[in-house]
């Protein structure tokens, strides 16, 4: 293998185009964890939540824990013909679905065909039995508008009332909202109720001059019904969407005893005469949201989702997820506090000596942050595997390609780990790739000789477990720790306690992210125990110059210290991202594709196929 070192320094329009290669890697890879989404609704089934949007015959996604979302094909498999026939405009672009579970036991959906700025409009529904199985079957045309009307029958919600009856709202600009009983079937109106506006806004609203030229003034539109303690709350979004960030989209709210209205908000003023109780108009992640949904999840918290538009990338449309809160009745937002479960995958002791039940001695000691869930203490180093997803050929890897694992280190400066936002998402990256990955919760706070000798037991339960190679990636202490682990393996650190540790501890290969204290030796000079020599086992790393304490000075020593020994290195070095980031934001949504490349190329040169 040609031993090289890469330095680059990219400059903003680089990074802009890292981050569209990896938008579109992750789409053939099918997973993001930030969903780019439109007028977003959410159904579950089976511990499955299924996120329908916008898109072209209805864009689908997955999750099981609503962090990590899996690109699905189209709901519809192809775009309804009555309506391709009907409407004027429309190609199949697909607006604003619903769905509903009826008391049939089916799925229900609506949605909205129509063209930007016209009423030239209609409704469709489709059912299906089953989520998983994607089996829709549609039924046509529920509700239309054109010209002649001043209603736009887009963006339809429905909710069943306490007398199991189905209620769709409904509407756009024009006269407002408006709301109509459906018969038992769920997808036909039912005549002997009188279709009536619900809200609506004040005819004097100073008109926009960029609104769309028919709908005139009343910026109101995307209903939703939620039902909740006896009342009905009607969230609307007033103002206009889809302007990047020069969108002014905002939720009101009121709320009514009667499905029918009439709607009030928190001082009394009808909905159809402009009343509203602001609930969300953005914050500091996104310049405006709209298009809203409320929800009881199965595990009892109630939440609510839209779209907003973010100011980091440009006001590209984004997934917002809130925990909805009632104070003296009314919705109040909050961040969502947690997503994924405390363990996704079942873990197992790193030790021979530890008790039988590792997940519950640990889990006294795991804290929920608002950036994840971390461990202050472990006594009780485990190692949480998740197993490389089936891509073709054996769990990921392509036929005949060698079995490869990646040991993941968070980091928490040896006083805690960081275990969902620099492990668990970190897994789940790497085993779509096609690694069998561990997160090693390994011994803190602070004892740095004992979690050495956690990562060297890791890689050898790795081979143990069937891993031809065995790679190391760590973050902030966790890349200390990862260095470690790749200059020190010939070091017996412990005496062995099994068959495992018969087994080699060097790594294949590490990736340092954002590193710590690499550069503690005199003067700043590399770290005396990192023992550098031309065995040392190819190394990525990634870190930028305004991370002054950590990753900074640790890149600038660590590298030239590998590339003075021969040993190969990659170093991507960014003016700008600081420290802590893991995968979620700004500079970690560039590291990923960087790591992904110098991986394939790692597999390549070394003769093996990923």
């Amino acid at each position: 293998m040609k031993k090289t070192v890469f330095f680059s320094l990219l400059l903003l329009c680089t990074v802009q185009t890292v981050m569209a290669q990896q938008w579109q890697r992750a789409r053939r890879q099918g997973y993001t964890s930030e969903v780019l989404t439109h007028d977003p609704v959410m159904a579950w089934e089976d511990g499955v939540c299924y996120l329908y949007s916008t898109g072209n015959n209805i864009q689908q996604m997955t999750s099981t824990d609503m962090r990590q979302w899996k690109y699905c094909p189209p709901a519809l498999k192809e775009a309804p013909e009555w309506a391709l026939k009907t409407v004027k405009g429309y190609r199949g672009h697909t607006w604003a679905p619903d769905i509903i579970k009826g008391k049939d036991g089916n799925w229900h959906m609506y949605y909205s065909c129509s063209s930007f700025g016209s009423n030239n409009s209609a409704i469709g529904h489709a059912w299906c039995t089953s989520l998983e199985k994607g089996d829709w079957k549609d039924t046509g045309m529920v509700v239309e508008s054109s010209r002649k009307d001043r209603f736009n029958a887009i963006d339809p919600a429905v909710v069943i009332d306490d007398e199991g009856r189905a209620w769709m709202s409904f509407g756009s600009f024009w006269d407002g909202i408006q709301l109509i009983r459906l018969k038992a079937d769920m997808a036909t109106v039912d005549k002997t109720f009188k279709q009536q506006t619900i809200a609506s806004r004040p005819k004097n609203t100073p008109r926009d001059t960029l609104a769309p030229v028919a709908p005139g003034s009343k910026a109101i539109e995307a209903p939703f019904i939620y039902k909740r303690e006896g009342w009905y709350y009607l969230f609307v979004s007033w103002d206009y969407c889809c302007r990047g960030l020069r969108s002014n989209y905002k939720v009101m709210v009121g709320r009514s005893k009667n499905v029918e209205g009439p709607y009030l908000d928190r001082n009394g003023t009808p909905l159809t005469q402009g009343g509203g109780t602001l609930v969300y108009k953005g914050d500091e992640k996104y310049s405006a949201g709209g298009h809203s949904a409320a929800y009881r999840m199965p595990d009892g918290r109630e939440i609510f989702i839209c779209h907003g538009y973010s100011k980091e990338f440009e006001g590209e449309s984004y997934l917002v997820m809130k925990e909805m809160k009632f104070e003296d009745g009314w919705p109040v937002l909050e961040d969502m506090k947690s997503g994924m479960a405390p363990y996704m995958n079942e873990p197992f002791a790193v030790w021979p000596s530890a008790p039988e039940d590792c997940r519950i001695a640990s889990s006294d000691w795991m804290e929920r942050k608002d950036d994840g869930n971390r461990f202050n203490r472990v006594q009780i180093p485990t190692m949480e595997p998740f197993p490389a997803l089936a891509q073709g050929g054996r769990d990921g890897a392509e036929q005949g390609s060698a079995r490869r694992a990646v040991i993941v280190c968070p980091g928490g400066a040896y006083s805690i780990l960081a275990y969902e936002k620099e492990g668990q998402e970190v897994a789940m990256w790497l085993q779509r790739m096609g690694y069998d990955a561990y997160v090693l919760a390994y011994t803190v706070p602070n004892n740095r000789e004992q979690a050495l000798r956690d990562v060297q037991r890791a890689i050898r339960l790795a081979r143990q477990k069937g891993a031809e190679e065995v790679g190391v990636i760590g973050f902030s202490a966790g890349g200390s720790l990862t260095a470690r682990a790749c200059t020190r393996w010939d070091e017996q650190t412990y005496a062995p306690e099994d068959d495992a540790d018969m087994l080699s501890c060097r790594p294949d290969f590490g990736i340092l992210i954002y590193p710590a204290y690499l550069d503690e030796g005199e003067g700043g000079t590399l770290t005396p125990e990192l023992r550098v020599t031309a065995d040392t086992p190819p190394v990525f790393v990634f870190g930028t110059e305004d991370d002054k304490l950590y990753s900074g000075p640790s890149c600038m020593t660590f590298v030239p210290a590998m590339q003075k020994a021969g040993a190969p290195v990659e170093l991507h070095y960014l003016p700008r991202g600081g420290h802590g980031y893991g995968m979620r934001r700004g500079a970690g949504r560039i590291w990923p594709t960087l790591c992904e490349t110098w991986l394939s190329s790692l597999h390549r040169k070394a003769g093996g196929r990923r």
